[in-house]
């Protein structure tokens, strides 16, 4: 007998039934609870901690302009100590890689940001301390739905959006013909969302997604067994 094995990394969800206006609300809950991540608060975590860090960087901004402007003032004593030194002419030089400094030789230091943050400067969750989800990709298998109405395209839409911000990758497998031109007509398809993320089979998309996902992420491009949820 054929034993299921959970693919590392990947998890499907799949429904029995077809998505539409009576079931979308709770497809959308079963999802998220089976996933085994908290979405919606891990999501909150993050908004929360990227205003944090925000915050944070303006102060230490703030903080180095006044002591960069305190040092800019002049005493109005003369320091005699090196008046037996003979005062000679400096030349600074530039180089064209360096930004100049300002016309009266002070510097503005700024706060660097965090090292391990996405093409972009984009903050990521382990650049701001918090865990990511122990899966990167999830698959949505609609091998089962008939039809699609513009509810669910609202619901996909909200799924796409609320994984991609805890940098998970979202993909379609086994929609009919019918269904792909449901989500044609709903706009589920744009700039962020493509057909790219849709795929004929499980089969194909598992194939696809256990390459090296590093580079195939959609959100670098951009950017464990068969687990049914």
């Amino acid at each position: 007998m054929f034993q299921a094995k959970e693919i590392p990394r990947i998890k499907i969800f799949h429904s029995s039934s077809t998505v539409y206006y009576a079931n979308a609300d709770q497809y959308l809950e079963t999802l998220y609870r089976k996933c085994g991540v908290d979405v919606e608060k891990l999501i909150q975590k993050k908004r929360k901690a990227i205003k944090k860090k925000e915050k944070k960087e303006l102060k230490a901004l703030k903080k180095a302009k006044k002591q960069n402007e305190a040092g800019e003032q002049i005493t109005g004593r003369d320091n005699i100590a090196f008046d037996h030194l003979e005062i000679g002419n400096f030349e600074y030089a530039i180089q064209e890689n360096k930004e100049p400094e300002t016309t009266d030789g002070s510097i503005i230091v700024v706060p660097n940001h965090a090292g391990n943050e996405e093409s972009g400067g984009k903050s990521t969750l382990q650049s701001l301390g918090l865990e990511r989800p122990n899966f990167h990709s999830l698959i949505l298998d609609f091998s089962s739905v008939n039809f699609v109405d513009t509810v669910c395209v609202k619901v996909l839409r909200k799924i796409f959006k609320s994984f991609a911000e805890i940098e998970v990758d979202v993909y379609l497998a086994g929609c009919n013909a019918t269904v792909i031109k449901g989500l044609e007509h709903g706009n589920l398809f744009n700039e962020t969302i493509t057909k790219s993320q849709v795929f004929p089979s499980i089969h194909d998309a598992v194939t696809y997604l256990t390459m090296d996902h590093d580079q195939i992420s959609i959100h670098e491009a951009n950017g464990a067994p068969d687990t049914r949820l």
